[in-house]
């Protein structure tokens, strides 16, 4: 189920405060319960910036509220239609309501507060990757209740500290120039395996990099990346940003391929993706939410991108035959189903969707990416699936993508 989320209105805050009402002991989380609870739900400027409603299938389903503790946390708090609650959209609620924090806020935590006989809540949230960190008691409904306070980190212990000494080392390189840090790729997506994933980064900055602020960068990148994971680091300006032309210029990039390499190209076809991806299911450290700063890329160049990718893998697959299956798959699921997913999405995607013959070899590819282990795939089977993907893609192109077909030079 997909949600929408939008600024609450008056309207909407008086048809959840006065019409939404849970059956038994979830009574409690009714807003006519707490007197206090519902003046401020109703209270256009306590709402503004920070509540949002949830709309599924064009109907109000439920609201978010996202609260700054600090310049790394905020409070998330949710709350959906009483006849919604119970169906298993928990989930699928909570991820959309995430990715619209990333979005449109900057934080490494997301902290939340839930009732300590909310089993079903906590359940939910925990499966998630939310672990409690303290039982508190709070005043509320007229009385004493036990709440659990339950915290969620955006990124695993083993990328964290990475993430947080090379923000902090560019930040002081770049001063007054820096304008903003942002994580893109299976770091944002999910599916991040630190044997196998690299630390994808875009830093954006407010005027051109100087010849002294790119050597100093790279002196930074030599140092940091493979000290414990490879970074793949991209830094634009923020003209390159709003005078979007593809493929788009660049200022500094640095990767374990780029290692050895002092030339760089003047512009990256690759661009396209990282920052349709970085829009859409990345999100900002520091600087402006990406929801904001990020141009919406035309979806063209994002193929015209993903493609290319694709063209590469399909001339030398067992350089790297994990990554060829499964980029293979979420290619198609873009041409397909305008789908941007991730290495581990496309994977389980892969396993329901595709004809049963090809389970073997994306199960295999998968369990290598999941796991970090090299068991060997066959170099037959997978040139063999690589090409029934790209007669699918062509397929699809045929089908009604007619721009994409002209520019990838596919067809």
């Amino acid at each position: 189920m997909e949600f929408q989320f939008l600024t609450m209105t008056q309207q909407e805050a008086q048809e959840i405060a006065f019409k939404w009402h849970y059956d038994g002991q979830y009574a409690f989380y009714d807003m006519e319960a707490d007197r206090g609870d519902l003046e401020e739900f109703l209270d256009p400027a306590e709402r503004k910036g920070i509540v949002f409603a949830a709309y599924m299938a064009g109907a109000l389903a439920g609201f978010i509220s996202i609260t700054r503790q600090d310049a790394e946390t905020i409070e998330l708090g949710l709350g959906m239609r009483p006849d919604l609650t119970g169906r298993g959209l928990g989930s699928s609620f909570l991820a959309a309501g995430l990715a619209f924090a990333k979005a449109h806020f900057s934080f490494f935590r997301v902290t939340l507060a839930v009732a300590a006989f909310n089993m079903r809540a906590i359940r939910l949230y925990e499966k998630y990757g939310f672990s409690q960190t303290a039982v508190f008691k709070q005043q509320t409904n007229g009385g004493e209740y036990d709440f659990l306070k339950m915290d969620y980190r955006l990124l695993p212990p083993s990328a964290e500290a990475v993430i947080r000494t090379l923000m902090s080392e560019i930040g002081t390189v770049l001063n007054g120039n820096f304008a903003g840090f942002y994580i893109h790729g299976s770091l944002a997506m999910g599916g991040f395996n630190p044997a196998r994933s690299d630390a994808d980064v875009l830093v954006i900055t407010a005027q051109p990099l100087s010849v002294h602020e790119k050597q100093q960068l790279r002196k930074i990148l030599l140092i940091r990346s493979l000290e414990s994971l490879p970074i793949e680091i991209t830094v634009m300006n923020k003209e390159q940003l709003t005078k979007w032309q593809h493929p788009s210029p660049f200022d500094f990039h640095f990767s374990e391929v780029w290692r050895y390499r002092t030339d760089q190209p003047a512009a990256d076809p690759d661009l396209a993706a990282h920052l349709t991806v970085l829009k859409h299911r990345g999100f900002c450290i520091c600087g402006e939410p990406a929801a904001k700063i990020m141009p919406e890329i035309p979806w063209p160049d994002y193929v015209d991108a993903i493609l290319s990718d694709f063209d590469d893998c399909r001339k030398a697959p067992m350089i790297n035959p994990v990554y060829s299956v499964l980029n293979a798959i979420r290619v198609l699921m873009a041409v397909k189903e305008r789908m941007i997913a991730s290495k581990k999405e496309a994977g389980d995607w892969g396993l329901g969707e595709l004809p049963e013959e090809w389970h073997g070899l994306v199960r295999l590819a998968a369990d290598n990416y999941a796991s970090g282990k090299d068991k060997e795939m066959d170099s037959m089977k997978v040139d063999e699936f690589l090409g029934y993907i790209e007669n699918e893609i062509k397929q699809e192109m045929r089908n009604g993508h007619a721009e994409e077909n002209y520019r990838s030079g596919l067809l």
